[in-house]
Protein backbone atom coordinates (compact mmCIF):
# COMPACT_ATOMS: atom_id res chain seq x y z
CA UNK A 1 0.00 0.00 0.00
CA UNK A 2 1.36 3.26 -1.02
CA UNK A 3 1.72 5.81 2.08
CA UNK A 4 2.02 9.86 2.56
CA UNK A 5 2.63 11.64 5.32
CA UNK A 6 -0.08 14.19 4.97
CA UNK A 7 -2.60 14.82 3.09
CA UNK A 8 -1.75 18.33 1.92
CA UNK A 9 0.73 17.08 -0.65
CA UNK A 10 -1.94 15.33 -2.53
CA UNK A 11 -3.49 18.93 -3.38
CA UNK A 12 -0.78 19.56 -6.41
CA UNK A 13 -1.43 16.36 -7.84
CA UNK A 14 -5.17 17.03 -8.05
CA UNK A 15 -4.74 20.22 -9.76
CA UNK A 16 -2.18 19.72 -12.15
CA UNK A 17 -4.17 16.02 -13.53
CA UNK A 18 -5.62 16.41 -16.86
CA UNK A 19 -7.59 13.86 -16.45
CA UNK A 20 -10.72 13.68 -13.27
CA UNK A 21 -9.12 13.01 -10.01
CA UNK A 22 -11.13 11.94 -6.95
CA UNK A 23 -9.84 10.58 -3.46
CA UNK A 24 -12.28 9.02 -1.13
CA UNK A 25 -12.51 7.17 1.91
CA UNK A 26 -12.05 3.32 1.66
CA UNK A 27 -14.36 3.03 4.93
CA UNK A 28 -17.64 5.27 3.95
CA UNK A 29 -16.61 6.32 0.46
CA UNK A 30 -17.30 10.09 1.30
CA UNK A 31 -15.33 12.26 -1.17
CA UNK A 32 -12.25 13.73 0.61
CA UNK A 33 -10.50 16.33 -2.78
CA UNK A 34 -11.52 16.29 -6.40
CA UNK A 35 -10.05 18.44 -9.03
CA UNK A 36 -11.16 21.13 -11.52
CA UNK A 37 -11.11 18.54 -14.44
CA UNK A 38 -14.01 15.85 -11.85
CA UNK A 39 -16.25 18.76 -11.49
CA UNK A 40 -16.03 20.03 -14.83
CA UNK A 41 -16.49 16.64 -16.00
CA UNK A 42 -19.53 15.61 -14.22
CA UNK A 43 -21.18 19.13 -13.90
CA UNK A 44 -20.46 19.94 -10.21
CA UNK A 45 -18.77 22.80 -8.21
CA UNK A 46 -15.72 21.11 -6.38
CA UNK A 47 -17.35 22.19 -2.81
CA UNK A 48 -20.46 20.51 -3.88
CA UNK A 49 -18.50 16.97 -4.76
CA UNK A 50 -16.29 17.43 -1.48
CA UNK A 51 -20.10 17.24 0.58
CA UNK A 52 -20.90 13.72 -1.23
CA UNK A 53 -20.42 10.20 -1.26
CA UNK A 54 -18.20 8.56 -3.91
CA UNK A 55 -21.19 6.00 -4.12
CA UNK A 56 -23.64 9.52 -5.53
CA UNK A 57 -21.83 8.98 -8.36
CA UNK A 58 -22.49 5.24 -9.37
CA UNK A 59 -26.42 4.81 -8.05
CA UNK A 60 -27.10 2.02 -10.25
CA UNK A 61 -23.97 0.06 -9.94
CA UNK A 62 -23.56 0.13 -6.39
CA UNK A 63 -22.84 -3.58 -6.26
CA UNK A 64 -20.04 -3.36 -9.24
CA UNK A 65 -18.61 -0.16 -7.42
CA UNK A 66 -18.29 -2.35 -4.14
CA UNK A 67 -16.20 -4.96 -6.03
CA UNK A 68 -14.11 -2.38 -7.14
CA UNK A 69 -13.11 -1.25 -4.19
CA UNK A 70 -12.52 -4.49 -2.70
CA UNK A 71 -10.07 -5.14 -5.18
CA UNK A 72 -8.53 -2.11 -4.88
CA UNK A 73 -7.82 -2.49 -1.49
CA UNK A 74 -6.81 -6.41 -1.81
CA UNK A 75 -4.36 -5.72 -4.57
CA UNK A 76 -2.63 -2.67 -2.82
CA UNK A 77 -1.50 -1.88 -6.21
CA UNK A 78 -2.61 -0.17 -9.30
CA UNK A 79 -6.18 -1.01 -10.17
CA UNK A 80 -8.49 -0.81 -13.98
CA UNK A 81 -12.42 -0.88 -13.74
CA UNK A 82 -15.06 0.27 -15.85
CA UNK A 83 -18.22 2.19 -14.16
CA UNK A 84 -20.86 4.81 -15.41
CA UNK A 85 -21.25 7.81 -13.30
CA UNK A 86 -23.95 10.13 -13.14
CA UNK A 87 -23.48 13.84 -14.10
CA UNK A 88 -24.82 16.80 -12.25
CA UNK A 89 -28.05 17.10 -14.81
CA UNK A 90 -28.61 13.31 -14.75
CA UNK A 91 -26.72 11.97 -17.80
CA UNK A 92 -24.65 8.81 -17.52
CA UNK A 93 -21.20 8.36 -18.78
CA UNK A 94 -19.24 5.66 -18.88
CA UNK A 95 -15.50 5.76 -17.51
CA UNK A 96 -12.49 4.16 -17.66
CA UNK A 97 -11.32 4.30 -13.95
CA UNK A 98 -7.63 3.85 -12.57
CA UNK A 99 -7.37 3.44 -8.90
CA UNK A 100 -5.17 2.70 -5.98
CA UNK A 101 -5.47 2.37 -2.30
CA UNK A 102 -2.94 5.44 -0.49
CA UNK A 103 -2.91 5.66 3.55
CA UNK A 104 -3.54 9.20 4.49
CA UNK A 105 -2.80 10.22 8.21
CA UNK A 106 -3.59 6.47 9.28
CA UNK A 107 -7.22 6.53 7.36
CA UNK A 108 -7.18 4.12 3.95
CA UNK A 109 -8.36 5.97 1.16
CA UNK A 110 -8.66 5.21 -2.32
CA UNK A 111 -6.99 7.86 -5.33
CA UNK A 112 -8.86 7.36 -8.36
CA UNK A 113 -8.51 9.00 -11.71
CA UNK A 114 -11.09 8.68 -14.42
CA UNK A 115 -11.31 9.05 -18.09
CA UNK A 116 -14.76 9.55 -19.63
CA UNK A 117 -16.43 8.90 -22.91
CA UNK A 118 -19.34 10.20 -23.60
CA UNK A 119 -21.93 8.04 -25.80
CA UNK A 120 -25.78 8.04 -26.92
CA UNK A 121 -25.52 4.52 -27.51
CA UNK A 122 -26.08 4.32 -23.76
CA UNK A 123 -29.98 5.47 -24.00
CA UNK A 124 -30.79 2.98 -26.66
CA UNK A 125 -29.69 -0.21 -24.62
CA UNK A 126 -32.45 -1.49 -22.98
CA UNK A 127 -30.17 -2.76 -20.10
CA UNK A 128 -28.70 0.34 -18.97
CA UNK A 129 -30.00 2.67 -16.28
CA UNK A 130 -30.16 5.86 -18.45
CA UNK A 131 -32.75 4.24 -19.94
CA UNK A 132 -34.53 4.81 -16.74
CA UNK A 133 -34.23 8.21 -16.53
CA UNK A 134 -35.39 8.74 -20.11
CA UNK A 135 -38.52 6.89 -20.46
CA UNK A 136 -40.99 8.27 -17.99
CA UNK A 137 -42.78 4.75 -17.71
CA UNK A 138 -40.15 2.57 -16.66
CA UNK A 139 -38.70 5.68 -14.31
CA UNK A 140 -42.02 5.65 -12.75
CA UNK A 141 -42.05 1.32 -12.35
CA UNK A 142 -38.27 2.11 -10.90
CA UNK A 143 -39.25 4.74 -8.58
CA UNK A 144 -41.98 2.21 -7.22
CA UNK A 145 -40.26 -0.75 -7.08
CA UNK A 146 -37.28 0.83 -5.09
CA UNK A 147 -39.69 2.81 -2.59
CA UNK A 148 -41.66 -0.97 -2.12
CA UNK A 149 -38.29 -2.55 -1.69
CA UNK A 150 -36.55 0.21 0.66
CA UNK A 151 -39.96 -0.08 3.11
CA UNK A 152 -40.91 -3.12 2.83
CA UNK A 153 -42.00 -4.84 6.20
CA UNK A 154 -39.71 -7.65 5.70
CA UNK A 155 -35.74 -6.58 6.32
CA UNK A 156 -33.95 -7.12 3.18
CA UNK A 157 -30.13 -7.61 2.53
CA UNK A 158 -28.39 -8.15 -0.69
CA UNK A 159 -25.14 -10.48 -0.09
CA UNK A 160 -21.91 -11.17 -1.92
CA UNK A 161 -20.32 -14.07 -2.24
CA UNK A 162 -17.57 -12.94 0.08
CA UNK A 163 -20.06 -11.57 2.52
CA UNK A 164 -19.92 -8.10 1.61
CA UNK A 165 -23.61 -6.43 1.86
CA UNK A 166 -24.64 -4.77 -1.65
CA UNK A 167 -27.76 -3.13 -0.29
CA UNK A 168 -29.40 -2.77 2.69
CA UNK A 169 -33.63 -1.33 2.28
CA UNK A 170 -34.37 1.21 5.10
CA UNK A 171 -36.07 -1.55 7.02
CA UNK A 172 -33.05 -3.49 8.34
CA UNK A 173 -31.54 0.19 8.75
CA UNK A 174 -34.08 1.15 11.16
CA UNK A 175 -34.00 -2.00 13.13
CA UNK A 176 -30.29 -1.98 13.41
CA UNK A 177 -30.05 1.54 14.59
CA UNK A 178 -27.89 2.19 11.34
CA UNK A 179 -27.68 4.16 8.26
CA UNK A 180 -28.03 2.02 4.83
CA UNK A 181 -24.62 3.37 3.74
CA UNK A 182 -23.08 1.85 6.56
CA UNK A 183 -24.38 -1.19 6.43
CA UNK A 184 -23.50 -1.54 2.95
CA UNK A 185 -19.84 -0.73 3.37
CA UNK A 186 -19.72 -3.74 5.95
CA UNK A 187 -19.71 -7.31 5.97
CA UNK A 188 -22.50 -9.66 6.89
CA UNK A 189 -20.77 -10.93 9.85
CA UNK A 190 -21.20 -7.54 11.24
CA UNK A 191 -25.08 -7.87 11.24
CA UNK A 192 -24.70 -11.01 13.19
CA UNK A 193 -23.84 -12.06 16.36
CA UNK A 194 -22.89 -15.11 16.30
CA UNK A 195 -21.47 -15.32 12.54
CA UNK A 196 -17.97 -15.30 11.58
CA UNK A 197 -16.24 -15.15 8.14
CA UNK A 198 -15.31 -18.79 8.34
CA UNK A 199 -18.61 -20.01 8.49
CA UNK A 200 -20.22 -17.47 6.19
CA UNK A 201 -18.34 -18.87 3.75
CA UNK A 202 -19.12 -22.60 4.33
CA UNK A 203 -22.77 -21.20 4.11
CA UNK A 204 -21.81 -20.11 0.69
CA UNK A 205 -21.02 -23.31 -0.51
CA UNK A 206 -23.71 -24.82 1.39
CA UNK A 207 -26.22 -22.58 -0.82
CA UNK A 208 -24.55 -23.72 -3.98
CA UNK A 209 -26.10 -26.97 -3.16
CA UNK A 210 -29.41 -26.00 -1.45
CA UNK A 211 -30.31 -22.38 -2.83
CA UNK A 212 -32.40 -21.44 -0.18
CA UNK A 213 -32.07 -21.84 3.25
CA UNK A 214 -34.21 -21.21 6.39
CA UNK A 215 -32.78 -21.25 10.13
CA UNK A 216 -33.29 -18.44 12.78
CA UNK A 217 -30.15 -16.10 13.82
CA UNK A 218 -29.79 -12.59 16.07
CA UNK A 219 -29.00 -9.61 14.87
CA UNK A 220 -26.41 -7.47 16.34
CA UNK A 221 -27.77 -3.40 16.68
CA UNK A 222 -25.74 -0.71 16.69
CA UNK A 223 -26.26 -0.48 20.42
CA UNK A 224 -25.06 -3.78 20.79
CA UNK A 225 -27.53 -5.33 22.15
CA UNK A 226 -28.95 -8.71 19.88
CA UNK A 227 -32.79 -9.98 18.86
CA UNK A 228 -33.97 -12.88 17.24
CA UNK A 229 -34.71 -13.10 13.70
CA UNK A 230 -35.90 -15.81 11.33
CA UNK A 231 -34.27 -15.92 7.80
CA UNK A 232 -34.87 -17.05 4.52
CA UNK A 233 -31.64 -16.39 1.95
CA UNK A 234 -31.77 -17.57 -1.47
CA UNK A 235 -28.61 -17.85 -4.08
CA UNK A 236 -29.24 -15.99 -7.26
CA UNK A 237 -26.93 -14.88 -10.32
CA UNK A 238 -26.82 -11.60 -11.19
CA UNK A 239 -24.52 -12.53 -14.66
CA UNK A 240 -21.27 -14.20 -13.67
CA UNK A 241 -21.76 -12.93 -9.77
CA UNK A 242 -23.58 -14.63 -7.10
CA UNK A 243 -26.23 -12.83 -5.24
CA UNK A 244 -27.51 -14.02 -1.87
CA UNK A 245 -31.13 -12.52 -1.02
CA UNK A 246 -31.91 -12.26 2.52
CA UNK A 247 -35.60 -11.87 3.97
CA UNK A 248 -35.40 -11.83 7.76
CA UNK A 249 -38.16 -10.43 10.32
CA UNK A 250 -38.06 -9.73 13.81
CA UNK A 251 -39.30 -13.00 16.21
CA UNK A 252 -38.91 -11.35 19.39
CA UNK A 253 -42.59 -11.80 20.00
CA UNK A 254 -42.71 -14.96 18.82
CA UNK A 255 -39.62 -16.11 21.10
CA UNK A 256 -40.76 -14.59 24.00
CA UNK A 257 -44.08 -16.63 23.39
CA UNK A 258 -42.16 -20.18 23.07
CA UNK A 259 -40.29 -19.51 25.86
CA UNK A 260 -42.95 -19.20 27.95
CA UNK A 261 -44.88 -21.78 26.60
CA UNK A 262 -41.89 -24.09 27.26
CA UNK A 263 -41.45 -22.39 30.89
CA UNK A 264 -45.28 -23.59 31.59
CA UNK A 265 -45.05 -27.33 30.07
CA UNK A 266 -41.79 -27.40 31.95
CA UNK A 267 -43.87 -26.61 34.89
CA UNK A 268 -46.72 -29.00 33.78
CA UNK A 269 -43.84 -31.61 33.07
CA UNK A 270 -42.60 -31.57 37.24
CA UNK A 271 -46.03 -31.84 38.78
CA UNK A 272 -46.37 -34.80 36.19
CA UNK A 273 -43.21 -36.26 37.45
CA UNK A 274 -43.80 -35.92 41.42
CA UNK A 275 -46.85 -37.86 40.43
CA UNK A 276 -45.24 -40.29 38.58
CA UNK A 277 -42.57 -40.81 41.22
CA UNK A 278 -45.84 -41.61 43.82
CA UNK A 279 -46.66 -44.04 41.64
CA UNK A 280 -43.68 -45.63 41.31
CA UNK A 281 -42.81 -45.43 45.06
CA UNK A 282 -42.97 -49.57 45.50
CA UNK A 283 -41.31 -50.51 42.96
CA UNK A 284 -38.20 -48.23 43.64
CA UNK A 285 -38.58 -49.13 47.46
CA UNK A 286 -38.39 -52.83 46.08
CA UNK A 287 -35.62 -51.89 44.23
CA UNK A 288 -33.39 -50.30 46.62
CA UNK A 289 -34.62 -53.10 48.97
CA UNK A 290 -32.23 -55.45 47.24
CA UNK A 291 -29.16 -54.04 47.23
CA UNK A 292 -29.86 -53.05 51.59
CA UNK A 293 -30.37 -56.84 51.82
CA UNK A 294 -27.24 -57.98 49.68
CA UNK A 295 -25.29 -54.94 51.90
CA UNK A 296 -26.49 -55.93 55.32
CA UNK A 297 -25.09 -59.94 54.21
CA UNK A 298 -21.87 -58.58 53.15
CA UNK A 299 -21.45 -56.43 56.06
CA UNK A 300 -22.31 -59.65 58.67
CA UNK A 301 -20.44 -61.75 56.84
CA UNK A 302 -16.83 -59.54 56.89
CA UNK A 303 -17.50 -59.03 61.10
CA UNK A 304 -17.84 -62.86 61.33
CA UNK A 305 -14.54 -62.77 59.29
CA UNK A 306 -12.77 -60.14 61.59
CA UNK A 307 -13.67 -62.55 64.15
CA UNK A 308 -11.63 -65.31 62.97
CA UNK A 309 -8.05 -65.68 64.39
CA UNK A 310 -6.53 -66.31 60.68
CA UNK A 311 -7.79 -63.77 58.45
CA UNK A 312 -8.43 -64.14 54.64
CA UNK A 313 -8.22 -60.58 53.40
CA UNK A 314 -9.16 -62.15 49.62
CA UNK A 315 -11.94 -63.65 51.49
CA UNK A 316 -13.19 -60.36 53.13
CA UNK A 317 -12.17 -58.31 50.56
CA UNK A 318 -14.63 -59.65 48.38
CA UNK A 319 -17.20 -59.22 50.76
CA UNK A 320 -16.00 -55.47 50.80
CA UNK A 321 -16.43 -55.25 47.01
CA UNK A 322 -20.35 -56.74 47.42
CA UNK A 323 -20.64 -53.96 50.34
CA UNK A 324 -19.32 -51.48 47.34
CA UNK A 325 -21.30 -52.54 44.54
CA UNK A 326 -24.69 -52.43 46.65
CA UNK A 327 -23.82 -49.31 47.94
CA UNK A 328 -23.24 -48.42 44.16
CA UNK A 329 -26.32 -49.48 43.08
CA UNK A 330 -28.57 -47.64 45.04
CA UNK A 331 -26.70 -44.35 44.91
CA UNK A 332 -27.15 -45.17 40.90
CA UNK A 333 -30.45 -45.39 41.64
CA UNK A 334 -31.07 -42.01 43.89
CA UNK A 335 -29.55 -40.25 41.74
CA UNK A 336 -31.49 -40.77 38.98
CA UNK A 337 -34.02 -40.07 40.77
CA UNK A 338 -32.57 -37.06 41.96
CA UNK A 339 -32.38 -36.01 38.35
CA UNK A 340 -35.58 -37.20 37.23
CA UNK A 341 -37.26 -34.64 40.16
CA UNK A 342 -34.82 -31.77 40.05
CA UNK A 343 -36.53 -28.15 38.76
CA UNK A 344 -35.68 -25.49 36.82
CA UNK A 345 -34.86 -24.01 33.35
CA UNK A 346 -35.09 -26.33 30.32
CA UNK A 347 -32.05 -26.94 29.67
CA UNK A 348 -31.38 -27.96 25.83
CA UNK A 349 -28.19 -30.07 25.11
CA UNK A 350 -27.01 -32.48 22.02
CA UNK A 351 -26.48 -35.65 23.26
CA UNK A 352 -26.36 -39.30 21.98
CA UNK A 353 -29.57 -41.26 21.52
CA UNK A 354 -28.25 -44.19 23.53
CA UNK A 355 -27.07 -41.77 26.23
CA UNK A 356 -30.75 -40.58 26.42
CA UNK A 357 -32.12 -43.88 27.08
CA UNK A 358 -29.39 -44.87 29.53
CA UNK A 359 -30.31 -41.80 31.27
CA UNK A 360 -34.04 -43.75 32.48
CA UNK A 361 -32.85 -47.50 32.07
CA UNK A 362 -32.52 -47.91 35.76
CA UNK A 363 -35.92 -46.51 36.59
CA UNK A 364 -37.70 -48.68 33.80
CA UNK A 365 -35.77 -51.55 34.97
CA UNK A 366 -36.98 -50.93 38.62
CA UNK A 367 -40.66 -50.85 37.26
CA UNK A 368 -40.06 -54.22 35.11
CA UNK A 369 -39.06 -56.59 37.78
CA UNK A 370 -41.43 -55.35 40.61
CA UNK A 371 -44.39 -56.00 37.94
CA UNK A 372 -42.88 -59.04 36.78
CA UNK A 373 -42.34 -57.96 32.97
CA UNK A 374 -39.21 -59.14 30.71
CA UNK A 375 -38.22 -56.01 29.46
CA UNK A 376 -35.98 -56.26 26.09
CA UNK A 377 -33.90 -53.46 24.66
CA UNK A 378 -33.29 -53.11 20.92
CA UNK A 379 -31.16 -49.90 20.21
CA UNK A 380 -29.21 -49.35 17.38
CA UNK A 381 -25.95 -48.81 17.03
CA UNK A 382 -24.16 -44.94 15.32
CA UNK A 383 -27.62 -43.66 15.85
CA UNK A 384 -27.53 -39.42 15.40
CA UNK A 385 -27.26 -37.40 17.97
CA UNK A 386 -30.19 -35.42 19.04
CA UNK A 387 -30.63 -31.36 20.28
CA UNK A 388 -33.69 -32.23 23.53
CA UNK A 389 -33.89 -31.16 27.02
CA UNK A 390 -33.05 -34.91 28.17
CA UNK A 391 -34.75 -34.23 31.37
CA UNK A 392 -37.95 -33.99 29.44
CA UNK A 393 -37.83 -36.52 26.65
CA UNK A 394 -36.76 -39.08 29.24
CA UNK A 395 -40.13 -38.62 31.07
CA UNK A 396 -41.56 -38.93 27.63
CA UNK A 397 -40.09 -42.74 27.82
CA UNK A 398 -40.76 -43.33 31.24
CA UNK A 399 -44.62 -42.50 30.86
CA UNK A 400 -44.93 -44.69 28.10
CA UNK A 401 -43.06 -47.59 29.44
CA UNK A 402 -45.03 -46.89 32.91
CA UNK A 403 -48.55 -47.17 30.90
CA UNK A 404 -47.12 -50.48 29.02
CA UNK A 405 -46.55 -51.99 32.29
CA UNK A 406 -49.90 -50.83 33.57
CA UNK A 407 -51.78 -52.23 30.90
CA UNK A 408 -50.46 -55.54 31.54
CA UNK A 409 -51.77 -55.85 35.32
CA UNK A 410 -54.26 -58.27 34.11
CA UNK A 411 -51.68 -60.77 32.03
CA UNK A 412 -50.34 -64.00 33.25
CA UNK A 413 -46.80 -62.78 34.17
CA UNK A 414 -44.86 -65.50 31.95
CA UNK A 415 -46.56 -63.23 29.21
CA UNK A 416 -45.63 -60.13 30.28
CA UNK A 417 -43.36 -58.14 27.83
CA UNK A 418 -42.22 -55.32 27.13
CA UNK A 419 -39.53 -53.76 24.10
CA UNK A 420 -37.72 -50.52 24.21
CA UNK A 421 -36.66 -50.06 20.73
CA UNK A 422 -34.98 -47.29 18.73
CA UNK A 423 -33.86 -46.59 15.05
CA UNK A 424 -32.49 -44.61 12.66
CA UNK A 425 -35.20 -43.78 10.23
CA UNK A 426 -34.87 -43.29 6.38
CA UNK A 427 -34.97 -39.03 6.91
CA UNK A 428 -32.14 -39.19 9.68
CA UNK A 429 -34.50 -38.77 12.34
CA UNK A 430 -34.58 -41.24 15.50
CA UNK A 431 -37.28 -43.22 16.03
CA UNK A 432 -38.46 -45.01 19.41
CA UNK A 433 -41.02 -47.08 20.45
CA UNK A 434 -42.54 -48.65 23.07
CA UNK A 435 -44.35 -52.29 22.91
CA UNK A 436 -46.10 -54.23 25.29
CA UNK A 437 -48.00 -57.57 24.96
CA UNK A 438 -51.25 -56.36 26.97
CA UNK A 439 -54.68 -56.55 25.72
CA UNK A 440 -54.21 -53.57 23.03
CA UNK A 441 -56.41 -50.16 22.64
CA UNK A 442 -60.02 -50.18 20.97
CA UNK A 443 -60.24 -49.26 18.02
CA UNK A 444 -62.74 -46.26 18.61
CA UNK A 445 -60.47 -44.99 21.29
CA UNK A 446 -57.25 -44.60 19.02
CA UNK A 447 -58.22 -40.83 17.92
CA UNK A 448 -59.03 -39.47 21.30
CA UNK A 449 -55.85 -40.95 22.89
CA UNK A 450 -53.63 -37.72 22.84
CA UNK A 451 -56.85 -35.44 24.11
CA UNK A 452 -55.81 -33.74 27.37
CA UNK A 453 -57.99 -35.09 30.25
CA UNK A 454 -58.59 -38.30 27.94
CA UNK A 455 -57.74 -41.24 29.98
CA UNK A 456 -58.77 -45.12 29.61
CA UNK A 457 -57.34 -45.87 33.28
CA UNK A 458 -60.04 -46.11 36.50
CA UNK A 459 -57.77 -43.98 37.99
CA UNK A 460 -55.56 -40.96 36.44
CA UNK A 461 -56.03 -37.75 35.01
CA UNK A 462 -55.66 -38.17 31.66
CA UNK A 463 -52.87 -35.84 30.49
CA UNK A 464 -49.89 -38.07 29.90
CA UNK A 465 -49.86 -38.87 26.83
CA UNK A 466 -51.34 -34.83 25.78
CA UNK A 467 -47.90 -33.62 27.90
CA UNK A 468 -45.75 -36.20 25.89
CA UNK A 469 -47.20 -35.30 22.77
CA UNK A 470 -46.14 -31.48 23.66
CA UNK A 471 -43.39 -32.24 25.07
CA UNK A 472 -42.49 -34.34 22.05
CA UNK A 473 -43.85 -31.30 19.50
CA UNK A 474 -41.53 -28.36 21.31
CA UNK A 475 -38.74 -30.25 20.22
CA UNK A 476 -39.51 -30.77 16.44
CA UNK A 477 -41.24 -34.30 16.91
CA UNK A 478 -44.34 -36.05 17.23
CA UNK A 479 -45.52 -39.27 18.40
CA UNK A 480 -48.61 -41.58 17.06
CA UNK A 481 -50.05 -45.17 17.95
CA UNK A 482 -48.82 -47.91 16.15
CA UNK A 483 -50.50 -49.07 12.96
CA UNK A 484 -49.06 -52.50 14.03
CA UNK A 485 -48.25 -54.12 17.66
CA UNK A 486 -45.22 -55.66 17.77
CA UNK A 487 -46.15 -58.23 20.75
CA UNK A 488 -49.52 -58.41 20.18
CA UNK A 489 -50.47 -55.50 22.33
CA UNK A 490 -49.69 -52.01 21.74
CA UNK A 491 -46.95 -49.84 20.74
CA UNK A 492 -46.15 -46.14 20.85
CA UNK A 493 -43.78 -44.63 18.31
CA UNK A 494 -42.39 -40.97 18.43
CA UNK A 495 -39.76 -39.42 16.86
CA UNK A 496 -37.24 -36.70 17.00
CA UNK A 497 -35.06 -34.70 14.30
CA UNK A 498 -31.59 -36.37 14.47
CA UNK A 499 -28.65 -34.03 14.27
CA UNK A 500 -26.75 -33.72 11.04
CA UNK A 501 -22.85 -34.36 10.37
CA UNK A 502 -22.00 -31.39 10.87
CA UNK A 503 -24.06 -29.80 13.81
CA UNK A 504 -22.48 -33.27 15.42
CA UNK A 505 -18.95 -32.12 15.09
CA UNK A 506 -19.83 -28.94 16.13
Amino acid sequence: MATDNGDGAIDPLFDELPEPGFLFDAADGRILRVNTAAATALGYARDELADMSIRDLHPFEMRAFNEFVDRVLSLGAASEGHLTCRTRDGRFVPANINARCLSLQGRSCVLAVAHFSESESLVDDPRHPQRYLTDPELQRELAQTRFLLHHAPDNILWIASNGRILYANQTIATALGRACEEIEHGFIWDLDAHLDEATFLRQVETFRQRRRMQFDRRMLRNDGSTFPVSVTMQLLHDGEREIIVSFSRDITEESRARDEARRYLSELARVSRQTAISEMAASIAHEIDQPLTAMLTWVRSCLRLLDRPELCPDVLRRGLDGTLASAERIESIIGRLRHYMKTGEPQTQDMAADALISGCRDLIEAQARYAGVVFEEDIENNLPWLRVDSLLVQQVVLNLTRNAIEAMQDVPRPRRQMRLSVQCGSTGEVCFRVSDSGPGIESGLHDHLFEPFFTTKGQGLGIGLSLCRSILQSHGGDIALASTAELGGTTFEFILPGLGEDAQRA
